[in-house]
């Protein structure tokens, strides 16, 4: 029984000594914190001694140390380049605030209650990109009304948009597609103004069978746009020209509302087209086989291509989808595969290496960018052997 009691006693010392120093350790913190965040006092000055971060753009959270900013936030308002900052909290000794949009010119001014300090050094505002909302509204639920014309602020819904293309003479104006859901009929071309901020409607489908329309390019004479149709029919439009409509000598958004559209190929699966910058052939795909067909409509006109079309080459992806993107020049074309994670490149015959590419009706794909510097030491032993002869 004696044993049971000392051992109990131990035991209860050891507890109370732990609960002493947790005591002692709060207090110590709680003095701490109340000594750094005391309320204002308007009989002592208010400084300002540093702030983090000294750069960042819209938004920062930023801290500003100093003294005497009490704890009431409601009376602790802060400015940067002359932009009003968000302010969280106060402690005390620091205050918490989120930098403000536009704030250039950086200058940071501190007021609490009847106190105003201007801080020696200014904030550096970096401008950050921000993607933001162009035109078009949805809810939650991604619904919304489609609204054929109207501001960009009350415009509705964009449906199933597939392509974006600016007018090569007037870059204010872009034209947008919209592609079809579940393979149904296709949405019409959407017409921006984006210096008015207004959108419109252009073609909604024409006997010519312009429908799911998906990318769009410019014949040389930038008066002709050519959109790429996929349809699943043999005997479908595969793509279409659009006439620019010349009424008046202004270029704007009436040009395309209600073009001459003719038929320019005929055929199923094509997911996208493009001109060529400097000859003016058209090179579109089949989604079937990855193929990459080429007609010059110049020399075979509109229409005509069943006949005339040549095959180039296949992607190793049968019914896939690939976009073109030519390089201004003509020199370069990058095929981007979607969702396969691969790009292609090809050149033209100038800008190929000859024994590293096929050639293909005019065109190379390259497969490899290697063996120049081989070729370079075969001309280094070629020389050597020559000195010594």
């Amino acid at each position: 029984m004696k044993c049971k009691t000392m051992r109990h006693e131990i035991i209860e010392f050891q507890w109370m000594t732990l609960l002493l120093l947790f005591t002692i350790c709060f207090s110590s913190c709680k003095d701490d914190k109340d000594a750094s965040a005391e309320p204002y006092d308007p009989s002592q000055p208010v400084t300002v001694t540093d702030f983090a971060p000294k750069a960042g753009g819209a938004n920062t959270r930023m801290i500003i140390y100093g003294s005497n900013f009490g704890t009431d936030s409601s009376i602790v308002f802060v400015k940067i380049g002359g932009k009003e900052a968000k302010v969280i909290n106060a402690k005390g000794n620091s205050l918490y605030c989120i930098t403000p949009q536009q704030c250039y010119e950086g200058t940071i001014e501190v007021k609490v209650g009847e106190q105003d300090v201007i801080v020696s050094s200014k904030y550096k505002y970096v401008p950050q990109k921000v993607v933001s909302t162009l035109c078009g509204y949805v809810d939650e639920k991604g619904n919304g009304e489609i609204i054929k014309e109207g501001p960009f602020s009350d415009c509705g819904k964009i449906d199933f948009p597939a392509w974006f293309e600016f007018d090569p003479k007037n870059h204010d104006i872009l034209y947008l597609t919209q592609d079809a859901e579940n393979n149904g009929n296709g949405k019409p071309m959407r017409i921006l103004d984006l210096k008015n901020e207004r959108i419109y409607t252009g073609i909604t489908g024409s006997s010519e069978g312009a429908d799911r329309l998906r990318s769009m390019s410019w014949t040389l004479s930038k008066d002709t746009m050519i959109i790429a149709c996929s349809k699943g029919a043999d005997n479908a439009a595969s793509n279409i020209m659009l006439i620019r409509n010349q009424d008046n000598d202004m270029v704007d958004v009436t040009d395309f509302q209600n073009p001459v559209v003719k038929r320019l190929t005929t055929s199923r699966g094509c997911q996208n087209s493009m001109i060529h910058p400097e000859n003016g052939e058209l090179y579109y795909n089949f989604f079937g086989s990855g193929a990459v067909l080429r007609y010059d409509f110049y020399q075979w006109g509109a229409n005509d291509n069943k006949a005339h079309a040549e095959e180039l080459f296949t992607i190793q992806d049968a019914n896939w989808e690939f976009n073109f993107i030519v390089h201004p020049s003509g020199d370069y074309v990058y095929m981007m595969v979607q969702n396969q994670h691969y790009i292609c490149l090809l050149y033209t015959s100038d800008a190929a290496d000859e024994e590293d590419s096929v050639d293909l009706g005019g065109r190379r794909i390259i497969k490899k960018k290697k063996k120049k510097k081989d070729k370079n030491k075969n001309n280094k032993k070629k020389k050597k052997e020559h000195k010594k002869t």
